[in-house]
């Protein structure tokens, strides 16, 4: 009933796409685990390890400093962490500029308080099948994949905090 849901509500959000279940597991789909990762922080600080975030929602997404939606999400991403970091929700924010400059001049302009990694020139993105930007996974607390959302529009908003809500009442 979850994954019928979940299909039902991303058919009417719009660029919200809930991939069928992989039979083949060539491809990353809805209900999969989750790909494991482990990338640089952009500050240096160290690694963001995906599975240093098992039992929380995640919000994994894919940026970059060119990409005009991810200027709208990035407040809307910081809003709604706040209002559910509590409750065991995370973002991880992964950045794939070449030019690591890039990146952290957008931060400047747009910070954010959750983890950013740079995924540039790493396996990361082809693990996911980014082909959009912006491009995010929402993970549950078990480490599977429940929803790929491409694009940001404010519209989406309620569609991805409504989603979210529900994922950190399963906790």
């Amino acid at each position: 009933m979850k994954l019928v849901t979940l299909l039902l509500m991303s058919l009417l959000a719009g660029n919200a796409i809930a991939q069928p279940l992989n039979t083949d597991k060539s491809t990353l789909a809805v209900d999969m685990p989750s790909p494991l990762f482990s990338l640089k922080d952009i500050s240096g600080g160290g690694d963001i390890k995906l599975a240093d975030f098992k039992g929380r929602v995640i919000y994994v997404d894919f940026w970059a400093s060119w990409c005009v939606p991810c200027r709208r999400s990035f407040p809307y991403l910081a809003s709604i962490r706040a209002q559910y970091v509590e409750q065991g929700f995370e973002v991880i924010a992964i950045n794939l500029d070449e030019d690591l400059a890039n990146a952290q001049q957008f931060l400047q302009e747009y910070p954010v308080p959750y983890p950013v990694a740079q995924g540039f020139a790493t396996n990361t993105p082809l693990d996911y099948n980014v082909n959009a930007m912006p491009s995010a996974f929402l993970i549950d607390g078990q480490g599977n994949l429940r929803l790929v959302h491409l694009g940001f529009t404010v519209q989406h908003q309620a569609f991805l905090s409504a989603i979210i809500e529900k994922l950190v009442a399963e906790l």
